[in-house]
């Protein structure tokens, strides 16, 4: 049977000259779950984010609404690598272009699909009754009543 490791909660505040590595640190070592403070104790109030939190915090839902779109999850993902800043501002802009690209194709193949199966539909009763549907060609509309 799976159980659940338990956790505890904890707040940390320090020094921006040093909360970058920290942050990095327990992400890397996956010791914490990080989320945003919701202002609940009283004297202590959310600092400024860190420089560059962010620019990677649009980047990261452009990501993520990539991901939906594409409807792909961790374990479709190639393998890690680092990259720089830039690279990333390049190809997730590649990426979110290509990737509406397709979305707005999938999305006409789709009406195309659906127009071709109510066709098909309609002219089921023709079939079923033994008629040679390309007789009925030539005529605007066809109805079984």
């Amino acid at each position: 049977m799976l159980r659940p490791e338990q956790m505890s909660k904890v707040s940390m505040t320090g020094s921006k000259r040093v909360m970058g590595d920290v942050i990095e640190t327990v992400h890397d070592l996956q010791l914490l779950h990080i989320t945003d403070y919701d202002d609940s104790w009283e004297g202590f109030t959310a600092g400024d984010p860190v420089e560059g939190a962010e620019a990677a915090s649009d980047k990261l839902v452009t990501v993520r609404s990539l991901e939906s779109i594409l409807d792909v999850d961790e374990e479709d993902a190639g393998p890690t690598r680092i990259v720089t800043d830039q690279a990333i501002e390049e190809e997730l802009e590649g990426l979110r272009h290509k990737v509406n690209e397709l979305d707005d194709r999938r999305d006409d193949l789709r009406d195309q699909l659906r127009n071709v199966e109510e066709r098909h539909g309609a002219l089921e009763p023709f079939a079923r009754l033994g008629i040679d549907i390309d007789l009925l060609s030539g005529y605007r509309t066809i109805d079984v009543a």
